[in-house]
């Protein structure tokens, strides 16, 4: 499961992000706010109290082990306490959690490109080796 938790600046662009995410197969978590406007869109989720409404909340489903990743944006004001705990208990529980906007569309287009083609493994140097060759072939003597 993948928690969501938006500022009012990001409720537009989550949207797009949020239902990749469902393509992938991924059941979303979000807070009042957020998920009232990804099930505006059409997007599946399923809500969980913000910290200081009760429980269940985030830190519930964390101490449980129910989530796997969480993108939370900082809105800039009152809320960050929230924020600053969210955060704690995610390094505490080796958990991922992505920031900023820009970082979150980074991660879904990361876990989408995992799905379309299988990883591969090769040694740096190969890659340095390629390109080093590629370089060297650019020169143009006089």
């Amino acid at each position: 499961k993948i928690f969501i938790s938006v500022a009012k600046r990001h409720k537009e662009e989550i949207v797009f992000l949020a239902q990749r995410l469902r393509d992938l197969g991924y059941e979303l978590l979000a807070t009042p706010g957020t998920a009232g406007n990804l099930r505006q869109a059409g997007v599946r989720v399923e809500i969980v109290q913000k910290l200081q409404e009760g429980h269940p909340n985030l830190l519930d489903y964390l101490a449980n082990e129910d989530v796997q990743l969480i993108m939370n944006t900082p809105s800039g004001k009152g809320a960050r306490t929230d924020e600053g705990k969210i955060r704690a208990a995610c390094v505490s529980r080796g958990v991922p959690c992505v920031t900023t906007i820009q970082g979150i569309g980074a991660v879904v287009s990361a876990m989408e490109a995992v799905r379309a083609q299988e990883l591969s493994v090769e040694p740096l140097q190969d890659r340095l080796q390629i390109r080093a060759t590629q370089e060297s072939q650019k020169i143009v003597t006089t």
